[in-house]
């Protein structure tokens, strides 16, 4: 890709995932420009009757869903020691996926299995004129562990 300005907007909903989608759909609208959603697969399930905005021939926007079948980012908070309410009531663990959410709505979809289809088919994409859902299915535990070693390697360069 090559090194070119980029415009960023977020939308924080009630809760944080209220119309994320919704919001992407009137960016795209209203700026008439291709728009990139990167969405977390709770908050597409929350605002998915929103997909049928998605199909509009004025608007280019490519969902990008990771879907690590829950709440994955809740087990960087506190509340995640607790088990025996996390799993139920933060992770709300789920075994879906969006392919038939995009068939529904007649919206292209994909779901690559390595970084480097990711990148090509994204890459395809962003310069396309269709709206279209690409899903990354990723591992809440392996995610979680990748982070803490990250941190782990920041917090002991940091203290050198």
């Amino acid at each position: 890709m090559t090194s070119a300005a980029l415009t960023i907007a977020s939308n924080r909903g009630a809760s944080g995932i209220d119309g994320t989608l919704a919001s992407a759909i009137g960016y795209a609208r209203g700026t008439k420009k291709p728009v990139t959603l990167f969405i977390g697969d709770l908050a597409l399930i929350h605002d998915i009757n929103s997909l049928d905005l998605v199909n509009d021939p004025d608007i280019c926007l490519t969902i990008v869903v990771i879907n690590n079948r829950g709440g994955g980012i809740f087990s960087f908070l506190p509340v995640s020691a607790f088990n025996h309410v996390f799993e139920k009531y933060f992770a709300t663990p789920h075994s879906y996926d969006f392919k038939g959410a995009a068939a529904m709505f007649k919206i292209g979809y994909q779901q690559p299995r390595t970084m480097a289809d990711f990148e090509r088919i994204y890459k395809k994409n962003i310069r396309g004129k269709k709206s279209v859902l690409i899903e990354l299915q990723t591992d809440r535990n392996e995610t979680l562990t990748l982070h803490k070693n990250i941190q782990r390697t920041i917090k002991n360069a940091l203290e050198k």
